[in-house]
């Protein structure tokens, strides 16, 4: 009997799954852009297809973002708190400022991917994808197709975020951490 109850208790507390939330992903710190890949898409085919590395210079047609013309290996941005920090340069004693300060959000945080970025420009309203992000690097998606399921294309109007239509581009930006 007491075989029976030992083994009946053993298998409830192991057979008990452990259930946890997902947790907002560790975005905060220098980041530095170190390869981009473009995909130019139409009807589910890839039409073009650019791979951008080290020394390259990437520009972002027809559009105007705070990240419209990327020096690969050489352009970074910081998210700090609740600021995403963009296009640096440097002041006396070596001093780093930014051009564009924005603040950030980010939502939809779930199993699938870590969640969207979400900033307000002068001009747009920028969404960019996180696809995965850990202690040393990320890849981010900032324009294409998204689930469309998601609820959040209903809250994006205009700049980069959901698109419907079946020509689209996709671009994704990897990069590396280099700072705190």
């Amino acid at each position: 009997m007491r075989l029976l109850l030992l083994i009946s208790v053993f298998f409830i507390f192991y057979s008990c799954k452990k259930y946890s939330q997902p947790s907002e992903p560790k975005i905060q710190g220098q980041w530095l852009v170190t390869h981009i890949d473009f995909y130019r898409i139409e009807d589910a085919d890839t039409v073009n297809e650019l791979h951008y590395y080290l020394g390259d210079v990437f520009i972002l047609p027809n559009e105007n973002c705070p990240l419209d013309t990327i020096n690969i290996g050489q352009t970074y941005f910081t998210f700090s708190g609740i600021e995403v920090l963009l296009n640096p340069y440097f002041g006396y004693g070596g001093r780093t400022f930014y051009k564009n300060n924005y603040f950030f959000s980010v939502t939809e945080v779930n199993y699938d991917y870590p969640g969207f970025i979400s900033f307000d420009t002068e001009k747009r309203r920028n969404v960019w994808k996180i696809i995965y992000t850990d202690y040393s690097g990320m890849l981010l998606q900032l324009k294409g197709q998204w689930n469309p399921n998601s609820s959040f294309k209903k809250k994006v109007t205009i700049g980069y975020g959901q698109q419907r239509a079946s020509k689209y581009d996709a671009l994704y930006i990897k990069c590396s951490r280099i700072g705190p």
